[in-house]
């Protein structure tokens, strides 16, 4: 993991422009889905606090629970929209494995749409279904179905079976993975911690050291660092 690091922060230096654009593109999306969504959710139910008294009655909390549901609908809204700009991203990655310079045209660009949609929805729907029963099996599924947009853009495959493959890959090479999803997560917590800017930074290079895996752990080459 320590190579995958390596080449991913090498890759980023030389790559940075259309890959910090794309990762700006989609948060910028994902911001105005989460701010209309929790505008609309505040002007239907109000703020959704519960009150407990000193006797443990539960009271207020008008549409409280709805209000839940409602919230976790419009993550869900903002995971599906993510998931179908991530595959730029994700075809620019896998450009680079290749040895291609990337342009901000080639991360928005989207090939088969309609079947890239369908992946999209199975992904959202299977963490939102997950994320239901306490979180848990949400962040499991999540984790197994990580390589399905490598899979969809690299080897052709769709919906279902793209993410077959990827629960296959990630159980087969469960060992490194794990190291790889803990390192991620800490490069993106210091990312978040730098005021949320420095994710701009460490979103690319957390995507790229995915390609890395993706391509090593089947044996196959990666560009070299210039």
């Amino acid at each position: 993991m320590g190579d995958a690091f390596t080449w991913g922060w090498g890759k980023f230096r030389e790559n940075a422009g259309p890959l910090v654009i794309g990762v700006l593109v989609i948060a910028a999306v994902a911001l105005v889905l989460s701010l209309i969504s929790n505008l609309v959710i505040a002007a239907i139910f109000g703020s959704g606090e519960l009150a407990v008294s000193d006797t443990g009655q539960i009271s207020g909390g008008r549409g409280f629970f709805a209000t839940l549901i409602l919230q976790l609908l419009a993550s869900a809204l903002a995971s599906l929209v993510v998931y179908v700009l991530q595959a730029g991203l994700v075809r620019a990655t896998l450009g680079i494995a290749d040895g291609r310079k990337p342009t901000t045209g080639d991360v928005f660009t989207f090939e088969r749409v309609g079947p890239l949609f369908v992946l999209a929805v199975l992904l959202t729907v299977g963490v939102f279904i997950g994320s239901l029963l306490c979180y848990l099996p949400g962040l499991i599924f999540g984790v197994l179905a990580s390589f399905s947009l490598f899979f969809f853009v690299d080897r052709g495959s769709e919906g279902i079976e793209a993410i077959k493959q990827s629960v296959r890959f990630v159980i087969d090479n469960l060992g490194n993975l794990i190291l790889l999803f803990l390192l991620s997560i800490a490069i993106l917590i210091a990312g978040a911690l730098v005021c949320g800017v420095g994710l701009l930074v460490a979103a690319p290079v957390v995507l790229l050291m995915y390609t890395y895996a993706f391509r090593t752990l089947q044996g196959q080459p990666v560009a070299p660092l210039a």
